[in-house]
């Protein structure tokens, strides 16, 4: 089945009549039986293949062959034996048989298994620490990661390439995934901000162009990135968009406003403790104190402000 990865392993004997050895036989998988018409190789590139590692010179045991390949086509046949024709080193082993001029070998135990591959999923955005994990992992399998950790998942919380491979002697098979931590958008607004709201009844807090496609959120309900208030407090404001990670900060506005000075017109000092004494009053947003004041003649008033 294409994508699916397998393991294949077969034996193989020099055969007593033997004069020769080699260091190359392979397993070759085809959609269809592969077909020459003389005596010459066949000039395919086979999955596995035994590759030199030691001459097969054995005629009395057995020596294992094994690899694994992830299958590219629905293959429905399989062939053993030597694919680089005149290419093949070759090694004289000698043989009690005369008049022989060739090699030739005996393959048993021929298996071909599937494997379980290890997959970690679609590539990862986000905007912290991640958890990487194997999809449906197998019992009992064993799990290395390219940092170094073991077991079926791991938490990271940089962007790069992240590999997990399992443990076997014979195919250790792996899956990659990549992942990208997003950064925030960075962006200020003034620890504090002080306004006199008497003279300016509005201000406007703006923190600046923003990423295209992102947006801004600010505490009062408003949108965009700028933000018009009318009273003291703590104004806040998060940017958020597809290729950013939020980021919020926050403002206090301060009102500085304090009110007029009002000065009386008039004062009563008669000792009744109502407008006894006279002194400038003050107040927010408009707000005073009732004063009084004395005339030059004697005469008491007052007045309201």
């Amino acid at each position: 089945m294409p994508g699916t990865a397998y393991q294949v392993e077969f034996f193989v004997s020099l055969a007593d009549v033997s004069k020769f050895a080699v260091n190359e036989l392979g397993a070759l998988f085809s959609m269809a039986p592969p077909v020459r018409n003389d005596d010459l190789h066949i000039p395919r590139l086979p999955q596995v293949v035994h590759g030199g590692a030691s001459w097969l010179d054995d005629k009395t045991g057995w020596t294992r062959i094994a690899g694994c390949f992830v299958a590219d086509s629905a293959y429905t046949t399989l062939t053993i034996g030597n694919f680089l024709g005149t290419a093949t080193d070759h090694l004289n082993v000698g043989t009690q048989y005369p008049l022989t001029n060739y090699c030739y070998y005996y393959a048993e135990d021929v298996s071909v298994m599937a494997l379980p591959t290890p997959s970690l999923g679609p590539d990862i955005t986000a905007c912290g620490p991640v958890v990487i994990s194997v999809i449906d992992p197998e019992p009992g399998t064993a799990y290395t990661w390219n940092t170094g950790s073991t077991g079926s998942s791991i938490t990271v919380d940089t962007s790069g390439i992240f590999i997990v491979t399992t443990s076997g002697p014979n195919c250790p098979m792996s899956d990659t995934v990549e992942v990208t931590i997003g950064q925030p958008f960075a962006f200020t607004l003034p620890i504090d901000t002080l306004v006199d709201l008497c003279t300016n009844p509005l201000v406007v807090l703006d923190i600046g162009p923003i990423p295209y496609g992102a947006s801004a959120y600010w505490s009062t309900g408003s949108a965009g990135p700028r933000c018009e208030v009318s009273a003291s407090g703590t104004y806040s404001v998060t940017v958020d968009g597809p290729e950013i990670c939020p980021s919020t900060a926050e403002v206090r506005v301060i009102d500085t406003c304090v009110g007029p000075v009002f000065i009386p017109n008039a004062v009563s000092p008669n000792g009744d403790g109502i407008n006894d004494r006279w002194k400038p009053g003050g107040g927010r947003n408009g707000s005073h104190r009732t004063s009084c004041a004395s005339s030059i003649a004697g005469d008491m008033s007052c007045s309201l402000p």
